[in-house]
């Protein structure tokens, strides 16, 4: 068994955002032969081809450090329930680069999440700059 790493979400607006990071866990519309974006469709195929792998999407980083200051009661359940969401959610799998439903050939899903606290981003730089002074 194997793990992939999808880096790196973002938390906003009460939702997990992969916009910045290839949109790799936005599901495309099916039907209207949209474009599938390619960080998609590598990940959902590699998963439905390796099943015993673990897909574990990693939630901040240095990039996206902002999401981890301001953690009242509020936005740690906001953030549960997006984790929760965004796990529970079905991802479908396509054979061509199309959300053509002839071609679908089945769902995968996430199988956990990272929450990658990095404190070195430029969010912290003031906050700490003022402790240390």
């Amino acid at each position: 068994m194997s793990t992939l790493y999808l880096s790196f979400a973002n938390f906003i607006n009460g939702k997990i955002d992969t916009a910045l990071s290839g949109n790799f866990a936005v599901i495309p519309a099916e039907g209207q032969w949209s474009w599938i974006e390619t960080a998609y469709t590598n990940w959902t195929r590699f998963k439905f081809y390796s099943p015993n792998t673990k897909i574990i999407l990693s939630l901040g980083g240095a990039t996206f450090d902002a999401i981890w200051t301001g953690m009242d009661d509020a936005k740690i359940e906001a953030m549960a329930q997006a984790v929760k969401a965004k796990l529970e959610q079905q991802y479908p799998v396509y054979l061509g680069s199309f959300a053509d439903p002839q071609q679908r050939l089945g769902y995968v899903t996430i199988d956990g999440i990272d929450l990658d606290v990095e404190l070195g981003g430029n969010s912290f730089t003031d906050e700490l700059t003022d402790q240390v002074a």
